[in-house]
């Protein structure tokens, strides 16, 4: 493969390790971080001749979501490949462009039901996410070993700007490609990308920061003013003490917005907070699943009595259907909410549009070896 311009290529025993982009050094001990022992000082490698550091500057580093997904479906497969050249996704709101490994009739060809899916999510829209791509596939198979077969289209729809990547799942040497257990690959992944995005447009500033620590504070996932929080409480109870921080207006907009998710009260006469037992928890299924939430109001039940059904745990649930999810025919992403036997309700999340359940069914939902199968019970008529 031909270099691209203005990136560095590491060693890839070196993958894991946060890379400095060049002249770095000279920054990071302009504002104090990355010197003396214990610190985040630099290691040089002879075998790369690059200097990076063990990790990266603290809070600098651009950010890139990274989700990875397995599926052994060749009927999704193929859905897949559908979605991802969706009419309306481009830059321009018509059909994305394909590109990868190979052609699309070679992929087509070669397409075997089980397959990986990777979606790249810079923070910064200035990243090139065709360059971005190329080159984390490229640092990914020199990791792994593999030849991937892929395919990948960018799409430019929503705020965020982000790429599908498909590879199949079996490689141009006929290996099967198989990141499970998925052990360090989620990290590996967003390590790389976070690593190239850096590299291709320079560490954040100091506004920059500024901006995501106050989007941080309102927030439906797990930041770093959570774990800040963390701090200050003591058997699930917190008192004003947090005031003194440094981050004290930040942190009390947190409790405001912890406040609307229901995972923490305040008690005027005692002026104390009180957090729910699993409140991180919470947040972060609340990140992984948009629409758990908001599923709740569907549920007709106490909150403790509503739960998170994740494929990846065997099991069934029998009960009646209060709601399906459908957030878009073609895109993966449904769920149903269960009333269970015993009063309590389920939210589901499928991989597939269930398009024989209707709501007021009786099913039993099997969940065994990261697969759902939906067995009608009754047909409400």
């Amino acid at each position: 493969m031909r270099p691209l311009p203005n990136l560095v290529y590491i060693n890839t025993h070196e993958i894991d390790i946060g890379f400095k982009p060049k002249n770095s050094h000279r920054k990071a001990k302009k504002e104090g971080v990355g010197q003396g022992r214990g610190s985040h000082a630099h290691r040089s490698f002879s075998k790369s001749g690059f200097s990076v550091a063990a990790n990266f500057t603290a809070g600098k580093a651009q950010k890139c979501i990274t989700r990875m997904s397995f599926r052994t479906s060749a009927k999704l497969h193929l859905k897949n490949l559908e979605y991802i050249q969706k009419e309306g996704k481009s830059m321009d709101g018509t059909k994305p462009v394909l590109y990868g490994s190979d052609s699309e009739d070679y992929y087509r060809e070669n397409m075997d039901e089980k397959n990986w899916r990777i979606i790249i999510s810079p923070e910064s829209n200035d990243v090139d996410l065709t360059l971005l791509t190329r080159e984390f596939v490229n640092r990914l198979e020199k990791y792994s070993g593999y030849k991937f077969t892929w395919v990948a289209a960018n799409h430019y729809d929503t705020n965020n700007h982000h790429t599908h990547l498909l590879i199949n799942g079996i490689d141009k040497n006929g290996r099967d490609v198989n990141f499970l257990p998925k052990g360090s690959y989620p990290k590996i992944c967003s390590n790389i990308a976070k690593e190239l995005c850096t590299q291709m447009i320079g560490y954040k500033t100091n506004e920059q920061i500024k901006k995501e620590k106050e989007k941080s504070a309102v927030a439906s996932r797990v930041t770093a003013l959570d774990h800040k929080l963390e701090r200050y409480i003591s058997d699930n109870k917190m008192d004003k003490s947090y005031m003194n921080d440094r981050d004290a207006i930040l942190l009390n907009t947190r409790l405001e917005y912890l406040k609307t998710l229901d995972l923490c009260s305040f008690d005027k006469n005692t002026r104390t907070f009180t957090f729910k037992n699993d409140w991180i928890e919470e947040l972060k299924k609340l990140a992984k699943y948009n629409m758990y939430y908001d599923g709740f109001k569907y549920a007709d039940c106490p909150r403790d009595k509503y739960t998170l059904h994740k494929v990846s745990e065997n099991g069934e649930i029998e009960g009646k259907i209060l709601h399906k999810y459908i957030r878009q025919k073609d895109s993966n992403n449904f769920a149903l909410i269960i009333k269970k036997n015993d009063g309590s309700v389920g939210f589901v999340p499928l991989s597939f549009y269930p398009t024989d359940c209707r709501v007021g069914d009786e099913v039993k939902i099997v969940l065994k070896n990261q697969k759902t199968y939906i067995n009608k019970l009754h047909h409400k008529k």
